[in-house]
Order: C-alpha cells, then sequence, then structure tokens
C-alpha cells in the first residue's frame, strides 16, 4: 500500500454481511483466548474485553488459551493463521480486527497493537476512556451485543503519540509506545560536569571565566566525548524511548558562550522572543560533528533534541546531518492560539521556524504543553488547540508527538486528551462528532451547559491577543462579561446534575477552576485597591478551593495548581496580610510612572537614578494595572526603569520610620531614592520587596523613588518589571518594639530562589 494512506481506517468487504452475536441477553457467546504465555499487552487485551463486555452486559466472558466448543473465539494474538495486513506503521501500532461468525481476529504488528485491536473493538461499542478511573469512563448498558462482521485495518498518522498520562488509560486510547529521544541532554553526555576541573576548555565562557553549564559548542574534544557516550548507549540495545534514538539537546536554559570560536560559529542573528543570540548553528555545528562519527557504525539510528529556548530557530549556516531529528518545544511562544493562528503573531512565527527546520531534516517531532506555563489551576483548554494544531503539524510534516501534562489535572484535559488520542491516531477526525457524544456521555443532563461552557473557553483562548502566561493574562482572556457567562453556564450544569451522580462530580470538578479564577480576580482586584486584609483573604480562599479539590476529587485536581501560585503569587498576598496587621500605609504610589526601557543597560552606568536625571523623554509605565506585555513588551529584555517623584502627605511626615513595599517585581530590583542607592533585591518569580528608606526619604519636600528591575535572563512568559503595588508605609509600635536590630530591618522579606 502507497505510504499516504497508512492511519486510514479500511472498511474491507468479507464473505459474511450478518451481525455477529457477543452477548445474548446478559450471557456470553464468547471467549477470549491467549497464549500459554501471554505478554503484559495481552493479558491486559483479555482482561479489558472480559472487563466491559461483562460492565455492559453483566456477562462473564470467559478468558482461556483454548477455545471451549459452543463459544466463538475472539484471539487476541493467537489466531491459527495470520492474516495478511495491507497497512504498517513505524513502531508497530497498525492492527486489524476481522471478524466472522466463526472466529473474531485481533492482530497486529505487536501485542500492544493487539492490545489497540481490543480497545477498538470497545470503543465501536460505545465505550469511552476520557480519563483515569471509573469517573473518567463512559460504559453503555445494554444485555445484548452484537458487532458487525467485517474487517477493519488501522495505522496511525503521527507514528508516535504521547501525553504525560497513566499508562493504562494512554493505551486505552492508541496512545505510548516508543517516544522520541528528546530532553535536556546535555547534563548527562557531559557526565554532570565531572570534568570542569581538568577540562574547563570543555565548558563555554560567561562572564569571562568557564562556567560549570551547557557546553562550549565549537570544541572537537566535546563532540568526540558526546560520539563516545552515545555509542556507548546504542550498543547496548533499545535506547530509553524504546527505539533507536539517543537525546543530544542541550540542557535547559539558554546556551551563552563568550569563546570567540563559538561565536564565530554563530550567524549574527537574535531569537526575537528572547532577545539573545541565536545558537542554532554552533549547535548544530556540535551535533553534525557527533552524527558523523556515529553514522558508520549506527547508520539507521538518529541523535533527537529539542528547538528550544535561544537554539529554536532554524540554522542558516550548517545543514543538519541527515541523523539529525528537531523536535520543536514551543516554550518561548504562544500558550493560548493553536500553530498558525493569523490572530496570534508568535504563532504564524513558530510555523514558519517549523516549515524551515522541516526543510533541512529528514523528519521532525513536536513536543506541546497542554497547560498555560507556571499555572494549572486557571481554567484552561486544549480542545480547540488539538482539533487545529495536530493536522496542521502532519501537514508540515510533523508526524511525532509528545505532550507534556499534568498526570493530575484532569480538570482542564477534558475532553481535549481524548481529542489529541484521536486526531493524531487519524487527523481527518471530525472532532465535533466528538463534541456531540462527549457531552451528553459525559455530563448527562448537565451537557449544553458544559458544552457552552467549554466553547466560551475555546473561543477565549484562541482568539486572545495575550501572551503573558503565569495568570497575567487571565483579566485579558476572561473580562467581567465572559467571566459572568461561564457562571451562569455553570451554575445551570451544577443546577440540572445535581443529586444525579456521576454528572454531579463531574460537573463539579469543573468548578474547582472557574473557583481559581474567581479567587485570583478577587486577590488581585483588592491588592490593587488597597485592601490589603481583603487580598490576603481571597489568596487563602484560593489556597482553601485548591486544598478541598485535591481532597474530594484526588487525580482530577493537580498538585502543581498550588505548588505554582505559592512560588509566583501567595508571597506577596500572604505579605499584604502581613502589612495588614502591621503597617500603617503612608502612601500608595500610582500606577503609572515615569518609565523607560533600557535594552542596552546602561542606565545604571549613566546614573538615570539621579533626581537630576532629565527623563523629558521618558514615557508612562505601569505596574500594577497591566503587565508589560499588555504595554506591548513582553519580549522585552534588560532593564525596566521607573521613577517617581511625589511629596509625602502632611500626616506622614511625622511617621518615626518609613518603609517601602513593592508587591511584587520579576526579576532584580535595584532600588534608589532621592539618588542614595537602597539595595538590590534578587527578586524572582514576581516575590515582594520590603525595604527600609527612612534615612534616604526627605520628610519636607520632593522624593525621587526609581526602580530598576532587571530581566535580562530567560523569560518565557512575557512578564517583567513592578507588578504589584507600591506602598510606602510604617510599622506599627509595637511591631517596631519587637524587631532586634538594623540587620533584620534591612533584609528583604522574600529572596531568589
Amino acid at each position: 500500500m502507497h505510504k499516504a494512506l497508512i492511519g486510514l481506517m479500511l472498511a474491507l468487504s468479507t464473505a459474511f454481511s450478518a451481525d455477529v452475536t457477543l452477548i445474548e441477553k446478559g450471557t456470553s457467546r464468547i471467549c477470549v483466548v491467549l497464549p500459554a504465555n501471554p505478554s503484559k499487552h495481552l493479558l491486559w487485551a483479555a482482561e479489558d474485553l472480559s472487563t466491559y463486555l461483562g460492565k455492559i452486559s453483566g456477562a462473564t466472558v470467559p478468558v482461556t488459551n483454548t477455545p471451549p466448543a459452543g463459544l466463538l473465539p475472539v484471539y487476541a494474538g493467537t489466531a491459527p493463521e495470520k492474516l495478511p495486513m495491507t497497512v504498517k506503521s513505524e513502531y508497530g501500532d497498525a492492527y486489524l480486527i476481522d471478524i466472522n461468525p466463526t472466529r473474531i481476529v485481533l492482530q497486529g504488528e505487536s501485542d500492544r497493537a493487539v492490545y489497540y485491536a481490543a480497545v477498538s473493538l470497545l470503543h465501536t461499542l460505545g465505550v469511552r476512556w476520557y480519563a483515569p478511573g471509573d469517573l473518567g469512563e463512559v460504559v453503555p448498558k445494554k444485555a445484548s451485543v452484537k458487532v458487525p462482521a467485517g474487517r477493519t485495518e488501522s495505522a496511525p498518522h503521527f507514528q508516535s503519540r504521547h501525553f504525560w498520562a497513566e499508562e493504562r488509560w494512554s493505551l486505552r486510547n492508541r496512545m505510548g509506545g516508543p517516544a522520541m529521544a528528546q530532553g535536556h541532554g546535555f547534563h548527562g553526555l557531559m557526565e554532570a560536569g565531572k570534568h570542569f576541573e581538568a577540562h574547563p576548555e570543555y565548558y563555554p565562557v560567561i562572564n569571562g571565566k568557564p562556567a560549570k553549564t551547557q557546553a562550549n559548542l565549537s570544541s572537537d574534544a566535546v563532540a568526540a566525548m558526546f560520539a563516545t557516550n552515545v555509542a556507548a548507549q546504542f550498543r547496548k540495545g533499545t535506547t530509553w524511548a524504546g527505539g533507536n534514538g539517543a537525546c543530544i539537546g542541550p540542557d535547559d536554559g539558554a546556551l551563552v558562550d563568550e569563546r570567540p570560536e563559538t561565536r564565530a560559529l554563530q550567524d549574527g542573528r537574535l531569537d526575537p522572543l528572547l532577545q539573545m543570540p541565536s545558537m542554532s548553528d554552533p549547535f548544530i555545528h556540535l551535533a553534525n560533528k557527533v552524527a558523523t562519527a556515529l553514522e558508520t557504525e549506527f547508520p539507521d539510528h538518529y541523535l533527537g533534541f529539542y528547538v528550544y529556548s535561544n537554539h529554536n530557530l532554524p540554522p542558516t549556516r550548517f545543514k543538519p546531518h541527515r541523523m539529525i531529528f528537531p523536535i520543536i518545544a514551543p516554550i518561548t511562544y504562544t500558550r493560548y492560539g493553536s500553530i498558525g493562528n493569523p490572530a496570534v503573531p508568535t504563532s504564524m512565527l513558530l510555523e514558519d521556524v517549523i516549515r524551515t527546520w522541516r526543510n533541512l531534516v529528514p523528519r521532525m517531532g513536536s513536543y506541546l504543553y497542554n497547560f498555560n506555563l507556571a499555572d494549572t489551576a486557571m481554567p484552561f483548554t486544549r480542545t480547540l488547540y488539538f482539533e487545529k494544531t495536530m493536522p496542521k503539524l502532519y501537514e508540515l510534516g510533523v508526524h511525532y508527538s509528545t505532550i507534556e501534562s499534568m498526570n493530575d489535572n484532569w480538570q482542564h484535559n477534558l475532553p481535549g486528551a481524548y481529542v489529541y488520542a484521536q486526531v493524531t491516531w487519524d487527523v481527518k477526525t471530525d472532532v465535533n462528532k466528538i463534541r456531540d457524544a462527549f457531552y451528553p456521555d459525559f455530563y448527562g443532563p448537565a451537557a449544553d451547559p458544559m458544552r457552552r461552557y467549554n466553547a466560551i473557553l475555546e473561543e477565549a483562548y484562541e482568539t486572545t491577543a495575550a501572551f503573558a502566561g503565569n495568570v497575567w493574562s487571565m483579566h485579558r482572556i476572561f473580562p467581567p462579561d465572559r467571566f459572568k457567562e461561564m457562571t451562569v453556564c455553570i451554575t445551570e450544569a451544577t443546577k440540572q446534575s445535581t443529586g444525579k451522580p456521576p454528572f454531579d462530580q463531574r460537573v463539579e470538578i469543573a468548578t474547582y477552576g472557574l473557583r481559581a479564577l474567581e479567587c485570583w480576580f478577587n486577590a488581585r482586584d483588592s491588592l490593587n485597591q488597597g485592601q490589603l486584609a481583603k487580598a490576603s483573604e481571597w489568596n487563602d480562599t484560593y489556597k482553601a478551593n485548591h486544598e478541598a479539590g485535591i481532597a474530594k476529587y484526588k487525580g482530577f485536581i493537580g498538585r502543581m495548581g498550588w505548588k505554582y501560585y505559592q512560588s509566583a503569587h501567595h508571597p506577596s498576598y500572604a505579605d499584604a496580610g502581613r502589612l495588614a496587621k502591621e503597617a500603617t500605609v503612608l502612601y500608595a504610589c500610582p500606577d503609572g510612572w515615569k518609565g523607560m526601557l533600557d535594552k542596552d543597560r546602561i542606565g545604571i552606568q549613566d546614573h538615570w537614578f539621579d533626581p537630576k536625571q532629565d527623563v523629558s523623554a521618558w514615557g508612562t509605565l505601569r505596574t500594577y494595572g497591566v503587565s508589560l506585555d499588555e504595554q506591548g513588551a513582553p519580549f522585552f529584555r534588560g532593564l525596566t526603569w521607573y521613577r517617581h517623584d511625589f511629596s509625602l502627605p502632611e500626616p506622614a511626615r511625622k511617621a518615626h520610620a518609613f518603609r517601602l513595599w513593592i508587591g511584587g517585581v520579576d526579576d532584580t530590583a535595584h532600588l534608589y531614592v532621592n539618588g542614595t542607592r537602597i539595595d538590590t533585591y534578587p527578586g524572582k518569580y514576581f516575590s515582594p520587596v520590603d525595604a527600609d528608606i527612612t534615612a534616604a526619604l526627605n520628610r519636607d519636600g520632593i522624593n525621587c523613588i526609581v526602580i530598576a528591575v532587571d530581566n535580562s535572563g530567560i523569560n518565557e512568559l512575557g512578564t517583567g518589571g513592578i507588578c504589584r503595588p507600591v506602598l510606602l508605609y510604617e510599622p506599627k509600635a509595637k511591631v517596631e518594639e519587637e524587631k532586634t536590630g538594623d540587620q533584620k530591618e534591612n533584609q528583604p522579606l522574600f529572596g531568589g530562589t
């Protein structure tokens, strides 16, 4: 069969046309036949057939090694004769189901494919595994079960299909099997930095000296060491990914090297999203050396790596060796719109990047993200994204896929994970038909409002112009009217499903995401309005909502929802609660400050913090009201300068001490008051800053506060600068008396992590 036909479902005519009875009025008419020493996948095939036919009808379906008289044998990889197959796949996933009144044959290129055949047969009977566990499955009820006679062959369009989830659930949806060799591999190939002391030349030069990170991309010795270590992996046989590939990708983070030899390999481009030099050519130069050293002994193997960070642009100086297998991992691109979405500029750029890479290499994979980076609690969906993106990738020639997800975050995976499984097997799948079946199946009487709810989410994420992640775009994606409409849907769904399990439980699972969004909006608005105690209370409610969800629906409400929030947001809101008890707010700085983006980072050298500095050319930068993304600078890297001139209100001038509280910065904050450097605060994850500025502040006259925030490092979130309110406060006397020493006074409350 021509390769273009692989992956199509083929319904071939047979000599039999009548339906074949599997269960008749609660009595099994079949038995499942296994070999004497079955593999795990064959055992699972028999187990699922027996279990789910029993759940459908109440019948007991026997599993045996020898079919008894009077029962129709269902051969799970054990048919007396092997039937010819006209489809095939790269990793042994193709299967056939052949049904006639004398026997049923489940056959595959591998035992795993036989399991696919078994679950596909159950799928035709209406069994669905939308999520792991009993709560995630749908099983129809009927006393008699029949299937049409005939033959079906099937093979996938995407040769590898991986979704981070429980293994059995993945296999039930025809995923799993060998993966692409991918990941961050330098750490292992450099043997965890053990050569650093003896051979610092193996490592990059950063800030004028060798750094124990990544690798010297221009080094022949490093290429030889990589080739030696990869060859040792290949000689052991099947690699960890289950195939014939090895990971050769850089570690997480940026590739930086000041060595002139490495710089000479660069093509001079800046990565448009990270605003740092592209290192694609130096990396490919190194990878090509490794491939050349391996190709004679391992001609059929490949070297996989993430197209990622500042090595994501296609190389222009060095064509990748035929063994090179790039895997697009678009962590710096939009986490909202589908690939190629004309309304989202970075999605269009991503399509161009993929297309150019694909023209340089024999094959290519994708590693996509199933959550809003650094947030898994807000309402989220990938249904429309997968519906549009996976066929687009296939069209571009990307036929291998992995989805980074959260195994226990199923409140946001419905029905997107199931849709992903279906469209990667067959890119022509009609996803609207899936929706038509899913909502009545899964939500019963609440089908209509839950479908409207998810449609709102899909449309919101696909059409947003926002980029910033980690909840910093939620107010843009879900404005008040949209949030109200979502609330109406959930309220209606709850009313219609109450007292009707499992539909009421499934609806309730969705409410935790909407409640998290409500808590976030209220906490954010309260803090922005200066209501510190209220902001802290909503922060506590956010945590309580998350903990309640985990306790009640373990496996559906993910633990990372709180972990991400705790790192990035909880410290600020908890500290706002402290201020509400321990401080008297003297002055609240406005949202808009005089501001300047300092890409070249010259401001400190040129004393931009001096109150006499001419700032007439500076514009206005907002702080807590909107993010840098919303102000049109999501990809800015450098120093963001803020300046605010003010006089103390009359009552505040009598305060015994003055402290400045910056509710959140991203990342490092340099603070100056009236030209005096107060300190540098290594903020990270939007942590707050608390500084004693008593000595530097003018009680009478004009004060000049200047804050320069440095976000020069990698940032996938599209954030930076001051991102929460700035307050001037006086510690209450009792609290002040309890403090001991100036050292404690001058320490930031939260440092970097």
